[in-house]
């Protein structure tokens, strides 16, 4: 419905995606820092930059012609001893510190960034030491454990094997049924990765001739510097120095994400927890001041914590005399908006795509062929596998576009609650399989769009893919299955010792949603015997708003910053609100804004060479510094007691403020 520049903007075309070696440019290296005349520049203002190659032969999307090379060699060997080696030992560790860090109480996650620059040193220093001999001469599985230096589609082979550490072989199917549309969406996320491995590349080639400074060593030790400012610009962060920048863990590493969804991201932010929640609050709606306004707990009618285990049977089935003894389920007014944001959220999503991309979306389908069960049954996998593949295109969409994911969860929450009420299994099943494997289908399209981009056979990419899955699955079940059992009170936060981090936040907002959609159901709470039914009016909210945003453009074309105005992004920004916290975007906005709008605006051709750069030596400078410090304090039991212990700096805001509530550590009113 928009003009082919629009077009440009999201699709790479056909004939740039299926470019043959032949057709590629001679040069060798991806120009970032090769500087061109006026006349030879692209009318693409990035481009222009920093591409001295002409439009026919590069993407024309200009992010991508900054960091894909053009060029190929074949004759590269793919699967060799150091990438099986290092790539297993690379999925082993991510797997084991992702489950690790994800119990605690600000959630770490270890990025494939993290193993890419890792393997650095140990590839290069296989390639000096192994011997080059060749075993079993003559014979099919000829093989010798040094086939020459250390290249970089190992490389990226070893960084797509690391990246199976994230999650399970949910959803790996399902790009196949989306036709062309997946080989043409751009992977902003994969960016970095690239940019990370011109870096070590071209600083092999280029030693001697040029400068060459260690850029990526800069960028790392950036993380600690932004470390120690942001903690005086934000004085609300933990003791392990860690919460302020782990925003990658909910919104995906700041400077890949373009400046303009980040500025979606901080208005639905400021609007959803200045505005919406305090108001909220202020105006006591659905009896907000019993209960604490920050909280993803779940109270009864007089403000204390809701006794599950009193309306549950023996088989994990809600007992409806006990619940009607007990009474009905409350939330607090952050964790009742922000379902009502999720509602909103997932029919902008789909309005969203179908009006500003939905032509490109039908053309694309168009022009391309291509014993016992546990309280879920087999009809209610198949509704899931179906609600993901429903969702995967319309999300795949606005993640390539803005680099952030609307979330699922809410949907699938709801379908299977009214469908199948009374079974919280159920829920957390359905969920799974219908959320998490849409989640796992874009990561999978993602690795096989960097495989695309650095030219990886498509048959490694998918024996790499499925061997990391199954490394992930027992490396992640046995890390939690050893947590369980070695850390005492893991989860249980009335148990625990005064600031101990095993207090599982993603854990318990799951748990909390199986209760909500699958025990009590949705139609006690959201529907017509419950009381928070008048949020059920965001999803014609959520509609809505694409559609003035949309008639705005339309209206005033010559405003593009209307178009910019993405309200999936600006609304499912707060999707991971509960477990995330207000510290979490504030700090990721900073360093959005820094990146995407200063350094792109006023230090151009520094942002040019190490955006992309420093968005990995940001991922990467966190895990280490997680990993260094857990493994000289946590080891330890070494806790610090100091100012930046108090993890919000608003004791009020974990209490309630009606008059008569009492509540454990709190005033009464």
């Amino acid at each position: 419905m928009d003009s082919d520049q629009d077009i440009k903007e999201l699709l790479i075309t056909k004939t740039d995606a299926s470019r043959s070696d032949d057709e590629n440019s001679p040069i060798d290296q991806v120009a970032l820092t090769v500087p061109v005349t006026d006349d030879e520049n692209s009318p693409i203002e990035q481009v222009a930059l920093t591409v001295p190659v002409t439009d026919d032969e590069n993407s024309p999307i200009e992010q991508v012609a900054l960091t894909v090379p053009v060029t190929d060699d074949p004759s590269l060997p793919v699967f060799t001893f150091r990438t099986w080696t290092l790539g297993t030992l690379a999925c082993f560790f991510l797997s084991f510190l992702n489950q690790f860090f994800g119990f605690r109480r600000e959630p770490l996650s270890v990025t494939a960034i993290s193993a890419q620059i890792a393997v650095v040193p140990l590839g290069h220093l296989m390639a000096a030491t192994l011997t080059d001999r060749v075993f079993m001469i003559g014979k099919k599985w000829e093989f010798t454990l040094n086939p020459g230096k250390f290249n970089v589609k190992e490389h990226v082979l070893i960084t797509i094997f690391a990246s199976s550490g994230f999650g399970l072989w949910l959803g790996r199917g399902f790009p196949s049924l989306l036709g062309g549309a997946r080989c043409y969406v751009v992977a902003a996320k994969s960016r970095p990765s690239i940019a990370l491995q011109g870096t070590a590349r071209n600083r092999g080639e280029t030693k001697g001739r040029v400068n060459t400074k260690p850029v990526l060593p800069y960028n790392i030790y950036l993380q600690f510097c932004i470390l120690c400012v942001s903690r005086l610009l934000v004085p609300n962060a933990n003791i392990t120095l860690l919460g302020m920048l782990g925003v990658s863990q909910f919104s995906y590493s700041t400077p890949v994400s373009p400046w303009f969804a980040t500025a979606n991201i901080a208005a639905g932010f400021a609007i959803f927890m200045y505005l919406i929640v305090p108001t909220a609050y202020t105006l006591n709606l659905y009896h907000a001041r019993r209960f604490p306004i920050f909280s993803d707990g779940l109270f009864s009618s007089d403000g204390q914590k809701y006794n599950i285990s009193a309306i549950t049977d023996s088989n994990f089935h809600l007992d409806l005399e006990a619940y009607q003894r007990q009474g009905p389920l409350y939330l607090s007014t952050m964790f009742a908006m922000s379902y009502g944001i999720g509602f909103a959220c997932l029919s902008a999503t789909l309005v969203h795509v179908l009006l500003f991309h939905g032509s490109i979306t039908a053309a694309t389908f168009v022009c391309e062929y291509y014993n016992d069960q546990l309280q879920l049954p087999w009809w209610g996998v198949m509704l899931a596998c179906v609600v993901a593949v429903s969702f995967t295109l319309p999300v795949g969409i606005i993640r390539a576009t803005t680099n952030q994911a609307p979330a699922l969860n809410v949907i699938t929450e709801y379908i299977i609650g009214y469908i199948y009420p009374g079974y919280p299994i159920a829920v957390m099943l359905f969920k799974v399989y219908g959320n998490m494997s849409m989640k796992q289908a874009i990561f999978f399209l993602q690795d096989f769009k960097l495989g695309h981009y650095m030219k990886i056979p498509p048959r490694a990419m998918f024996l790499a893919q499925v061997l990391g899955t199954i490394i992930a699955a027992i490396v992640h079940l046995l890390t939690a299955w050893w947590l369980i059992e070695t850390v005492p009170n893991i989860c249980h936060r009335e148990l625990l010792p005064p600031g101990s981090p095993w207090t599982c936040p993603g854990d318990h907002v799951f748990y909390d949603a199986s209760v909500i959609w699958g025990l009590i159901g949705p139609r006690r709470i959201f529907g017509n015997l419950g009381h928070y039914s008048a949020i059920n009016w965001f999803f014609l909210a959520g509609a809505i708003a694409p559609l003035v945003v949309w008639l705005a453009h339309k209206a005033f074309p010559d405003k593009p910053w209307i178009k910019l105005i993405t309200m999936p992004v600006l609304l499912g920004a707060l999707s991971e609100m509960p477990p995330a916290t207000p510290v979490n975007y504030t700090s990721w906005v900073l360093v959005g804004f820094a990146s995407g709008f200063v350094a792109y605006r006023y230090y151009r051709g520094w942002w040019t060479r190490h955006n992309y750069l420093l968005s990995g030596a940001l991922d990467a400078g966190l895990a280490f510094m997680g990993v260094f410090l857990y493994l000289c304090l946590g080891m330890q039991h070494i806790s610090l007691d100091w100012w930046g212990s108090n993890s919000d700096r608003c004791p009020l805001a974990s209490c309630p403020s009606d008059s008569g509530v009492i509540s454990k550590g709190c005033p009464i009113f």
